[in-house]
């Protein structure tokens, strides 16, 4: 059979460099967004103009950046930071809602990680933070897509037991979280969550590597989750059985970013070897 070829490529001078971080691109298209130092760069697809710099307000590092769509299909670009998450207009051009860390937090903690799950005909987002792995959530008015932030710290205090690294959403209502756990060997988990109609998880469902090995980076389709790994490994989980259906040598060494195509059956992952590989 013929190999599939890949796209032609070009490059575009996004003239400031991208921090050192995980999953540290996000794209709806039309921009394409990375953390940069104490600011999110947002550049055009095609490189014309110069980018927009989202600034943090506290200049705080900002450790994640990310398009993300709400049920009805509006758009939001998410900055986060050590001191804040930031939703903005998918432009740049309007800053919409904000969450803040709590004040007595360890130095050390900052957001990471954000995801949106449609559940009884709502959009929930969540924000997931290192540390302790607190987990924040706003709802989304289904007429004016408007956030409010949800007081369900005492529902989500228990999902998560260590630091997440990413999380993902569907519209089948589950959330999906990479998070450390409090083991001394650095292995990592995977939470499912089924999400309520008000917001809070109703039922909670930890999968475990084999080995100790941290969850870099997920993302889930319909039913399927994929989960990249420090490992190289990308494995593949079946949500409704809620178990581990294929294993992918994919890298020699972490993985640092992991997408999958909005219409195709193909995913892409990013290593520190140096390597992408659709």
């Amino acid at each position: 059979p013929d190999t599939p070829r890949m796209p032609a490529q070009h490059k575009i001078n996004a003239r400031v460099p991208a921090s050192l971080c995980y999953n540290n691109l996000s794209s709806n298209g039309r921009h394409f967004a990375f953390a940069h130092a104490t600011e999110a760069a947002l550049c055009a697809a095609d490189g014309s103009g110069k980018p927009t710099l989202l600034k943090d307000r506290a200049n705080s590092a900002v450790t994640h950046v990310r398009f993300i769509k709400l049920a009805g299909g509006v758009e939001l670009l998410v900055v986060l930071s050590g001191r804040s998450a930031i939703f903005f207009s998918p432009d740049g051009a309007r800053e919409l809602h904000a969450l803040h860390m709590a004040e007595g937090r360890p130095a050390a903690s900052f957001f990471r990680g954000v995801a949106t799950v449609k559940a009884g005909g709502s959009s929930y987002l969540y924000v997931g933070s290192s540390g302790s792995g607190d987990l924040h959530c706003c709802a989304a008015d289904p007429a004016t897509s408007k956030l409010c932030n949800l007081a369900l710290a005492t529902a989500l205090e228990n999902v998560c037991t260590g630091p997440i690294s990413d999380m993902d959403g569907s519209v089948e209502g589950i959330l999906a979280i990479a998070a450390g756990t409090d083991k001394p060997d650095g292995s990592s988990e995977i939470i499912l969550a089924e999400i309520g109609t008000d917001g809070a998880p109703l039922a909670t469902m930890r999968l475990t590597a084999e080995a100790p090995e941290l969850c870099t980076s997920l993302r889930i389709r319909g039913r399927t989750m994929l989960a990249a790994y420090s490992t190289g490994r990308v494995r593949v989980f079946d949500v409704d059985a809620k178990r581990c259906v294929a294993v992918v040598a994919a890298h020699a060494r972490w993985i640092n970013a992991l997408e999958v195509h909005p219409g195709r059956g193909i995913f892409a992952c990013a290593s520190e070897d140096g390597f992408a590989r659709p």
